[in-house]
């Protein structure tokens, strides 16, 4: 499990001010196809564009895993990206002492409690309020690499470290080895175990909770599909009964109940773009 950088109560409200203050400053550099902790986007949006892009042909699908990402941002190389767009001495000295502040390493059970690690010279680390933020920010530049830049005119759909590079048949394994020479200038590792190149036509991908096929239809075309993958609707299943069937005083039932009703509203989204198609 990550490292967890739990921040005090008070860097917790300074942390969020200051990500207030940075989404629209970094949400202007964004490419359209970047989906997640960006207003108005979801892993709904991300499935519509991946939709699209393999009904214009691209039906050859890198989908891409990212080797301890969150841990493994180099924090020199990702505080020159803020302060291209950040000159206030003051917010990068924050910045820099949020990511660099000791991290503890999860007890067993995934609880907080193990030993402490020091500071560290890279990552984002799991808990603090801007790390999302700051993540999103560092693989920008390959957004608009692969979207904008690349003569083979690939189609890249990204949500947080996850995403999925869609080319015309034949291009997939000169583009894969692109990616690996990018990411490894910028400290990253592309997951060769879990990173996978299919054909679409051939074999379906999961990708943000969901599961992607290629089918034909009663008209005999053939059309991308989208539905929620089962291993994502067990989860959120096994998450709901767990709160249910929990034993608790009358004192906590508001906050069960709460709790099944997020997890309902989870399942709610799911099934919502599943009759969508």
């Amino acid at each position: 499990m990550r490292p967890l950088g739990i921040p005090t109560v008070k860097d917790r409200v300074v942390q969020t001010a200051v990500a207030l203050m940075l989404l629209p400053i970094l949400e202007a550099d964004s490419h359209p196809n970047s989906y997640a902790y960006r207003p108005k986007r979801g892993a709904h949006q991300a499935m519509e564009a991946i939709r699209k892009g393999m009904l214009r042909g691209r039906v050859e699908v890198i989908n891409a895993d990212l080797s301890g990402y969150f841990d493994s941002i180099p924090h020199g190389k990702l505080l020159r990206i803020v302060a291209r767009r950040v000159s206030d001495g003051g917010i990068l000295k924050l910045i820099k002492g949020w990511l660099r502040a000791p991290t503890v390493e999860p007890a067993a059970g995934g609880q907080g409690g193990g030993g402490g690690n020091g500071a560290n010279s890279c990552g984002a680390p799991q808990g603090g309020v801007i790390s999302p933020l700051l993540a999103n920010a560092y693989l920008n530049a390959l957004d608009w690499e692969v979207n904008e830049r690349c003569e083979l005119k690939p189609v890249m759909v990204r949500y947080a470290d996850d995403f999925v590079i869609l080319s015309q048949p034949g291009q997939g394994q000169g583009l894969m080895e692109r990616l690996k020479r990018w990411l490894d200038r910028r400290g990253l590792v592309l997951n060769e175990k879990k990173t996978r190149l299919v054909d679409i036509r051939q074999e379906g991908i999961k990708f943000v909770g969901f599961a992607l096929t290629w089918r034909r239809g009663r008209s005999g075309r053939h059309y991308p599909h989208v539905e929620a993958h089962p291993k994502s609707l067990k989860k959120l299943r096994d998450g709901l009964r767990e709160k249910l069937n929990r034993g608790r005083a009358v004192a906590d039932c508001r906050g069960s109940h709460h709790g099944a009703e997020s997890d309902t509203q989870g399942l709610g989204g799911i099934f919502s773009l599943r009759q969508q198609q």
